[in-house]
């Protein structure tokens, strides 16, 4: 194994110590301090002896991948920007997976603060730099507020994010750029003429007390580019650890749909399975 590859399953191990050491509760992703409860405080009893629990808990599930797996390409790269994709160009055919965030609806970013600080990720400032370049963030600066929707014009989404400035301002600039943001994306994989399919994992959203077809706005999107929606598959979520409840009525996604296209000219039937 290469130096870069332990240094990675280091680092991984590390993360993994920052959680399990810590003194937060449990039940909720997002790092807060846990109640003197039975089962809900770390018992950890030296932080050492637990990272070195940890890498031999990461070195056991490398261990276990099978030998001839094929090695992953992992570009580390704004998706939102051109250049990282011209990677991809001249590579054979290309076929694109994406499971954006949806909207501000999880808190990935702080669900991982505590681990990020531990690795150096973020600053005294908290996450709120890795949140202001992230797609989907939970807050907007007053600057980047009401953005141009010009790119969204002629889709259904357009209208909806217009409705919802109606019900809350706040709101709409979040899911403004969410939406901005990930036509950027699909904008950028359509140029490559060896993106041949496209994958899109995405759920629902409820914003400001109103359901949003999330995964059917992105749809939309994506076939406005020059693919063509082929399959389309539900998936009940099970067992999801970022978010369980929410203020008010609003409950989390039940379900994820998996969206499969193609190029406009390929000829394939349509599928929709439950």
């Amino acid at each position: 194994m290469a130096d870069f590859e332990i240094k990675r399953g280091l680092e991984l191990a590390f993360a993994l110590t920052a959680r399990s050491a810590s003194q937060t509760d449990r039940r909720i992703p997002v790092p807060v301090r846990a109640n003197h409860v039975q089962g809900q405080r770390s018992e950890v009893a030296s932080i050492f002896e637990e990272f070195l629990r940890q890498v031999l808990f990461v070195s056991n599930k490398v261990d276990r991948l099978p030998k001839n797996w094929p090695q992953p390409q992992v570009l580390n790269a704004d998706a939102r920007s051109s250049d990282p994709w011209k990677t991809l160009i001249g590579q054979g055919s290309v076929v694109l997976l994406s499971s954006p965030p949806y909207g501000a609806a999880q808190k990935y970013v702080r669900s991982t603060s505590l681990e990020s600080a531990w690795l150096g990720f973020i600053d005294d400032r908290g996450p709120i730099g890795i949140e202001q370049g992230s797609i989907g963030r939970e807050h907007i600066r007053a600057q980047h507020r009401a953005p141009n929707l010009s790119s969204l014009d002629g889709l259904l989404v357009a209208d909806e994010l217009r409705d919802l400035r109606n019900r809350s301002a706040t709101r709409a600039d979040i899911y403004d750029h969410y939406y901005l943001d990930m036509m950027k994306v699909f904008q950028n994989a359509a140029a490559l003429d060896n993106m041949d399919e496209v994958v899109l994992v995405a759920g629902t959203n409820v914003v400001a007390g109103t359901l949003m077809e999330t995964h059917e706005h992105l749809s939309e999107m994506i076939s406005s580019l020059g693919f063509r929606l082929v399959e389309v598959f539900q998936d009940e979520i099970r067992g999801r650890t970022l978010l369980t409840r929410r203020k008010g009525d609003a409950q989390p996604a039940r379900a994820e749909y998996v969206h499969r296209f193609v190029r406009q000219d390929a000829a394939t039937s349509t599928i929709f399975v439950k």
